[in-house]
């Protein structure tokens, strides 16, 4: 069965049918990563390997050879933790609360959550070659020098993400690896205009009456885009019904602290339910 790495590049065109068996068989018999073994074997090259895994993932991609060590984040890991899980530590940011972590394969999540364990920090990937990460860890704890090196962060990659960007990034439970999830949320974006008003009406109730159990006008409105969670569209995998999922939740979330406002400033005297309805009614 192949590994979820080797299913990303395979599902990406990356690599054909015989490709993946061979990269599957060489590392069975000699070990090793996938994406390393492919760009060994010639079957792609380095930067269409990086670029198929960060698409897929949608996880940034890191030029390591341009990136000057952080002695504060290199710190937090010892050279041979790095070289055996070929990872590489590129920066702490948010006064320490956040290391910025270079992997070959970030789906390898017991990796990621053994270096959160051993840093007692948030871990935000980036990918990169193992060549890179081999050659960082190199300059990072041994001393040898890159040309034209730049802080982390000043030039390809945007630290000024969101803060639910940032959530998906650092989701243990494996729920942000999916490729398409753009497609589905285009499919389904024609019908969400369509669909507006309706979903609006549905928010407004939940406003006006809440109960337990009832559905959420976010949670309404993705149902009305993609239908029910439980039903299946055709020619979706389980991994995009679990990242279809985790939307849900998060606009769940988002739809109950947009609640918890409201009821503070209808409390407050700030304005009333049918001065929110009129307004909500006027902007859609």
């Amino acid at each position: 069965m192949a590994s979820r790495i080797a299913d990303i590049l395979h599902r990406a065109k990356v690599i054909d049918d015989l490709q993946l068996r061979s990269a599957g068989a060489h590392q069975a018999q000699w070990g090793g990563r996938f994406p390393t073994i492919v760009i060994e074997k010639k079957f792609a090259s380095e930067e269409k390997v990086v670029e198929a895994i960060s698409q897929a993932m949608r996880l940034p991609k890191v030029d390591l050879a341009n990136v000057e060590a952080d002695p504060a984040a290199v710190a937090k890991l010892d050279a041979d933790f790095c070289k055996v899980n070929a990872v590489f530590p590129c920066a702490l940011k948010d006064n320490g609360k956040t290391l910025w972590l270079a992997m070959v394969d970030p789906t390898n999540l017991p990796v990621v959550d053994e270096v959160a364990l051993k840093t007692k920090t948030r871990i935000n990937l980036v990918v990169a070659s193992e060549k890179q990460v081999q050659a960082a860890i190199k300059r990072g704890y041994y001393g040898d020098v890159a040309p034209a090196a730049q802080a982390f962060g000043g030039f390809a990659i945007d630290l000024a993400v969101s803060e639910e960007e940032e959530g998906k990034i650092v989701d243990m439970s494996g729920h942000t690896l999916i490729k398409n999830i753009k497609d589905i949320e285009a499919q389904g974006r024609a019908e969400a205009a369509a669909k507006a008003a309706k979903a609006a009406a549905a928010e407004d109730v939940a406003f006006k009456d809440p109960k337990p159990g009832m559905v959420t006008g976010a949670l309404q409105m993705l149902d009305d885009m993609f239908g029910p969670e439980d039903e299946a569209g055709p020619g979706w995998s389980e991994e995009d019904l679990a990242r279809l999922r985790t939307i849900q939740d998060q606009q769940e979330k988002g739809a109950r602290i947009l609640r918890a406002v409201l009821d503070l400033c209808v409390a407050k005297g700030y304005f009333t339910p049918d001065d929110y309805r009129q307004k909500l009614k006027k902007s859609l």
